[in-house]
């Protein structure tokens, strides 16, 4: 169960930190909507 949530809380520190970068970089928002459209 530990092994769970250490999993769980480095995956939500993980997309925080791509999250910041992303706002910090409009051309990685872009680039992600491309990638998030071609995959629909």
């Amino acid at each position: 169960m530990a092994n769970a949530f250490v999993k769980a809380w480095k995956y939500l520190m993980a997309s925080f930190s791509n999250q910041i970068d992303e706002r910090a970089d409009p051309k990685v928002q872009i680039q992600q909507a491309i990638e998030d459209a071609q995959r629909q």
